[in-house]
């Protein structure tokens, strides 16, 4: 505490772990700002999925470290709550050894190639299920590159973000319902054509834009204390 009273400002991602901040520490009210992340993707913003058949399977991204703090045990229960085994569960990155049975594992890969396993494999989602509320998520915004709707945790900032459009929201209580809901949207058409166009009107902000937000603070902070 005594340090944070020396700190002119703080920066975080998103309105949730501000929120959470303040609580734990009340001296912080009224000095944090919020700077969303800023991605550079060398490629036109399109839908690179596959839009969900009658009949077929469901695919579903993941990627990267799943482990238990990312919701593999979710996983492996959404899994068993499938129980008409309309789900396919794709994973680029990593995963424990008795979820690599369970889904079509392609082991790890770099940031920059995962475009390219979205081309390869046309998921209907990308599939985000931590167990822990995340203090912004790149994987929604690299999903959201590829124009991929997202299934979210409905906690923290996965929620916060994901009520902004282009994501369908599950309980992590209720693995059951989870798959109802996904199987239902999925089923719909209309319901799907919307959420790929929300994925497309979400603001993706540039490498640039967030540099200058950064740029601009600390000169107002600079321009503060030359005036003290």
């Amino acid at each position: 505490s005594e340090l944070f009273e020396k700190i002119d400002i703080f920066v975080t991602t998103s309105e949730y772990t501000r929120g959470l901040y303040e609580k734990v520490y009340p001296v912080l009210k009224g000095r944090i700002k919020i700077f969303e992340h800023g991605r550079d993707f060398p490629y036109p913003r399109e839908y690179c999925g596959k839009v969900p058949d009658t009949g077929e399977k469901i695919r579903i991204l993941l990627a990267g470290n799943i482990g238990y703090s990312k919701g593999a045990e979710y996983i492996s229960e959404l899994i068993s709550a499938d129980r008409e085994g309309r789900l396919e569960f794709h994973c680029i990155g990593s995963l424990p050894e008795d979820l690599k049975q369970k889904v079509v594992y392609y082991g790890r890969y770099i940031r920059d190639d995962f475009r390219n396993y979205v081309v390869k494999i046309k998921p209907s989602y990308v599939g985000i299920f931590s167990i822990w509320p995340e203090t912004y998520c790149h994987i929604m915004t690299e999903a959201f590159s590829c124009g991929i709707p997202c299934i979210v945790s409905s906690i923290g900032t996965l929620k916060e973000r994901g009520r902004k459009g282009g994501c369908i929201l599950v309980d992590l209580k209720d693995p059951v319902a989870a798959c109802h809901e996904i199987c239902k949207v999925s089923a719909d058409p209309a319901a799907y054509d919307k959420l790929c166009g929300e994925v497309l009107r979400q603001l993706v902000r540039t490498v640039d834009e967030m540099g200058k937000d950064y740029l601009n603070l600390y000169a107002s902070l600079l321009a503060e204390e030359r005036n003290v």
